[in-house]
């Protein structure tokens, strides 16, 4: 797998610098047009981010058979390249306390050669938003405008990476957003989702059905930090 170079550490960079800025953009916005907390309803997500994959190579080599045991280091592991991605989701959130969010971050590498790759993640993940409780409690003012939202979402879903070789199965996912109200329908924020690897099958030729399954899991994890822009439809107003 690529290692992690000055030039992979950018976009994390580029990720908390926006992220510190958000707030400001949020309060400079908030004396052209009324703000409000996260309500019920639909949100529709765009998260442009940064899609780092570690896979394990021994623990794979370990449950594959000769020859495959030498090839997946050539053909998966070194092939396989970190790169900007994307994420996209629709979710509905409950009276500002949960949320349920069907999401994909996916992100690919030498697009425009004959010999390309890719790897996606599509995970149902459901949300915490610990504001509204605090609110409910009187920790927070229940009537005072918030501009600002927090959450902390876990998930699971199905996972695919490859080139010549390629690896499919379950995928978990943890992480965080953190994201400021411009208006009552447009959010922006930051935020970064952990996803340990279960892959469960390794695939020589999809076409030809050559497959090998690994019991154990292929280990290996994903770190996509993110940028998010979220638009939200409020039901009931």
């Amino acid at each position: 797998m690529h290692r992690p170079t000055r030039t992979d550490l950018l976009p994390f960079l580029l990720l908390f610098v926006l992220a510190g800025a958000t707030p400001s953009l949020a309060k400079a916005a908030d004396a052209l047009e009324p703000q409000r907390r996260l309500e019920e309803g639909i949100t529709i997500r765009l998260e442009p981010g940064y899609s780092a994959w570690n896979l394990n190579l021994d623990k794979m080599s370990e449950q594959l058979p000769t020859p495959e045991n030498g090839l997946v280091g050539p053909l998966l592991v070194d092939q396989a390249k970190n790169n900007f991605g994307l994420g996209l989701g629709i979710g509905y959130n409950i009276r500002g306390h949960v949320s349920i969010l069907l999401q994909f971050r996916g992100h690919g590498w030498d697009i425009g050669d004959r010999q390309r790759g890719g790897a996606g993640v599509a995970t149902l993940e459901v949300g915490w938003h610990p504001a509204a409780m605090l609110e409910a409690l009187e920790v927070l003012s229940p009537t005072a405008r918030r501009w600002w939202d927090a959450s902390l979402h876990l998930g699971a879903g199905y996972g695919v990476i490859g080139e010549d070789r390629a690896l499919d199965g379950l995928v978990l996912a943890f992480g965080f957003r953190a994201e400021a109200f411009v208006n009552d329908w447009l959010s922006l924020g930051a935020g970064l989702t952990w996803l340990p690897l279960k892959l469960s099958r390794y695939v020589v030729n999809w076409s030809g059905g050559l497959d090998h399954d690994l019991p154990d899991g292929s280990g290996g994890h994903v770190l996509f930090p993110s940028l998010t822009i979220a638009v939200h439809a409020p039901v009931g107003h």
